[in-house]
């Protein structure tokens, strides 16, 4: 059992932890003192899409370096990142991409609606992700060769042809 000895405070959110020392509280750096982040919630749309959603506390603020991952990742293909603030009866939206977009102020049942809304609509599958598909291939072939060694029969058309055919199966 663990008494008031053990309580601490996490380095990330300055909230009460009580209990035994999780790993998710202690605090790692990277080079030139870069710290970890964490996201509040996940959702995998099947590998077909994602939704990061982070929230804040009506008096908390977002880091800077939280910020820049949360746009970092609001720009990848089939990527949704959702921050809110405030309390469960009064949530302010916004959904991040080049810009901060304010979708709005909804208790708890409205952000429930808005995933509702967000599950409705289909993924989108852009030209852009296309290209990362086919872009990852072409190294993927080219990895085990050198430059000059790649074999002359690699039909990219072929390849691409057949990419379009897979998306159309998988990803729909």
């Amino acid at each position: 059992m663990h008494g008031e000895g053990s309580r601490r405070v996490c380095p990330e959110c300055g909230q009460s932890v009580i209990g035994i020392d999780l790993p998710t509280h202690r605090e790692l750096r990277g080079p030139r003192n870069i710290t970890t982040t964490n996201i509040d919630r996940a959702i995998d749309d099947k590998g077909r899409r994602f939704l990061f959603m982070e929230h804040k506390r009506p008096d908390e603020s977002m880091p800077d370096g939280q910020k820049r991952f949360l746009f970092g990742l609001a720009r990848q293909p089939n990527t949704t990142v959702w921050v809110t603030s405030g309390d469960t009866d009064q949530l302010e939206l916004w959904e991040l991409g080049d810009t901060a977009v304010r979708l709005g102020v909804m208790n708890w049942d409205g952000l429930q609606r808005r995933l509702d809304d967000w599950f409705a609509q289909p993924p989108a599958h852009t030209t852009e992700t296309f290209a990362v598909i086919v872009s990852s291939l072409r190294k993927l072939i080219e990895w085990p060769f050198v430059a000059d060694d790649v074999p002359a029969d690699v039909n990219w058309r072929e390849i691409e042809r057949a990419l379009r055919s897979l998306a159309k199966e998988v990803l729909v």
